[in-house]
């Protein structure tokens, strides 16, 4: 089971494997350009942009979506 099937999907209503296939053709696309500085770039605010909400739905939901590995992920701070 992967971090997507088990924490995210549930609250997002999505099928399992949706995004990861998405990310996946994005980066093996090679008409674009992914550079490692430009990725990891305002790396806390990506953080906080995409998996905030994520968090907040799952626990939202009637039967609350455990999610440990995003919340530490959220709570981890780098310098």
């Amino acid at each position: 089971m992967t971090l997507h099937s088990s924490q995210m999907a549930p609250s997002m209503r999505m099928k399992a494997g949706a995004p990861e296939t998405e990310v996946r053709d994005r980066v093996l696309n090679p008409f674009l350009a992914h550079r490692l500085s430009d990725i990891a770039s305002n790396h806390a605010e990506k953080k906080e942009r995409r998996l905030r909400p994520v968090v907040a739905r799952g626990r939202a939901l009637a039967t609350p979506v455990p999610q440990p590995i995003l919340t530490a992920i959220l709570e981890t701070r780098h310098a």
